[in-house]
């Protein structure tokens, strides 16, 4: 069966892909109803292969391949010249087949009409999204971005699983440079759009936070008459978002926002309690996550949730079932050792959180970290890391493992406060030196960007206490 994250079922007929590319079709039949598939290793009878070019892969290379012996087409920017005459499925030349595959997205999108909910933020972002499915989960069925599909080929793979019974689509949009934001909007088009929060992340790509806050408000750029805005209250980052005449600001966080809180009672691993005021009403929520910070997270899509017509009983019911994807804030046991992973990805407003959450939680032995380097940061990487360094050695860890050239500058500052400090060159030494120095009752916080796999630190303490 073919992967639906590649091959969506989403179906459009020859006319409608042609409509929405404005396309030439040069083989193929005119007629016909067809699906698209990005991985040619999936395609199948009734598909139409999407040729995209990337910095390493070129689909095109891959087009006759994908459709030999196949009722099958392709979206192609130009044509093979091994390509047969006699194809069983349209072959359609686009300027631009990244576009092309965002235009017919676009055009399935408007024939499903689903409510459409759009989140970014440097930090956030994923957890507001399943917050925000969970709850709209209260009120039927809906489509949810999975995984990273959150750029120009994963949101519209996304919007192309709609089915017809889904009432609600919630799409995460990331971003690596001025622009990428514009187009997602484009392409989705939301009636709801979130901004969680913005701080230092991709700084390889922007001179300055500033700017990243100018790209991530190119979510509210295209807003209509009607649409939510959703932003945290007197956020510093306000004044430089666009405010489109019609569109309605929702805010959330402190006193005076739509969404509030009014008492908060963490629970430690257990997770958070707190009292809301949602738009003159008050609700008590209990978040099964630890963390303060998960409470920004849970008011964003408190404040989103209303938008969308949920009221606070689905608001109450949906962050009580909660599960975040992916590494984010699991814990369990390994060998008498509580590991908090969190290593799902990392920039230093979400490392200082992680540090802050695991600080907080109860333990009988020492606190330890094993952070991986912050990736995407630019020339201020260096000072970035050691800004973490001090962090941990503030929040009272008693171990820090840096993982990764960049983290040798954590190391350092944390050493300079005394914390217990040591650089490991990957995952897998951070691994071998925490399983000789880890006990049992100790509490060890995994956390670092995607590419340095800091998950395989656990594979090793699973490896020490085999039998």
């Amino acid at each position: 069966m073919s992967d639906p994250r590649f091959h969506p079922p989403g179906r459009s007929t020859a006319a409608q892909l042609l409509a929405a590319t404005g396309g030439e079709l040069i083989r193929g039949p005119a007629d016909g109803d067809w699906s698209l598939c990005t991985d040619s290793r999936l395609m199948e009878d009734g598909a139409v292969f999407v040729a995209l070019r990337g910095e390493v892969h070129d689909g095109h290379a891959w087009v006759t391949r994908a459709l030999d012996g196949r009722r099958a087409g392709a979206l192609v920017e130009e044509v093979p010249p091994d390509l047969p005459d006699d194809v069983g499925g349209p072959v359609i030349r686009v300027p631009d087949t990244l576009v092309a595959l965002g235009d017919v997205a676009r055009a399935f999108l408007l024939r499903q009409s689903p409510a459409v909910a759009a989140i970014t933020g440097s930090v956030g972002k994923t957890t507001t999204r399943a917050m925000l499915a969970s709850i709209l989960e209260e009120l039927g069925p809906g489509l949810c971005t999975e995984g990273n599909f959150n750029n120009r080929i994963g949101v519209p793979l996304t919007l192309l699983q709609l089915r017809p019974e889904h009432r609600w689509a919630v799409l995460e949009m990331g971003m690596s440079e001025p622009g990428e934001i514009r187009l997602l909007a484009d392409l989705a088009r939301p009636r709801v759009r979130v901004i969680t929060w913005v701080s230092e992340g991709h700084l390889e790509f922007f001179d300055s936070v500033a700017q990243i806050a100018d790209a991530k408000g190119e979510l509210f750029e295209a807003a209509r008459p009607g649409d939510r805005l959703v932003l945290p209250h007197k956020a510093w980052f306000a004044d430089r978002l666009p405010r489109p005449v019609g569109a309605i600001p929702v805010t959330f966080g402190h006193g005076g926002a739509d969404v509030f809180a009014l008492e908060v009672e963490e629970l430690g691993i257990a997770g958070t309690r707190a009292r809301l005021a949602v738009a003159g009403d008050e609700v008590t929520i209990e978040l099964p996550l630890p963390g303060r910070h998960q409470l920004h997270n849970a008011m964003a899509a408190a404040a989103a949730a209303l938008c969308m017509g949920a009221g606070p009983e689905q608001i109450v019911a949906g962050l009580r079932r909660v599960q975040l994807p992916g590494r984010r804030m699991r814990i369990e046991t390994v060998g008498g050792v509580t590991v908090v992973d969190d290593a799902y990805n990392a920039n230093p407003a979400s490392v200082r959180a992680a540090l802050e959450t695991a600080s907080a939680l109860p333990r009988e032995g020492r606190l330890v970290a094993a952070l991986g380097d912050m990736l995407e940061l630019g020339p201020q990487g260096p000072e970035l890391h050691g800004e973490v360094g001090t962090t941990a050695a503030i929040q009272g860890f008693d171990l820090l493992i840096g993982t990764g050239p960049l983290m040798t500058h954590a190391v350092e500052a944390a050493a300079g406060f005394r914390c217990e400090a040591i650089a490991a060159e990957d995952a897998d030494e951070a691994g071998r030196l925490l399983a000789d120095r880890l006990a049992p009752g100790d509490l060890l916080l995994l956390k670092g960007s995607r590419g340095m796999r800091m998950e395989r630190v656990i594979e090793a303490l699973r490896r020490r206490n085999e039998p």
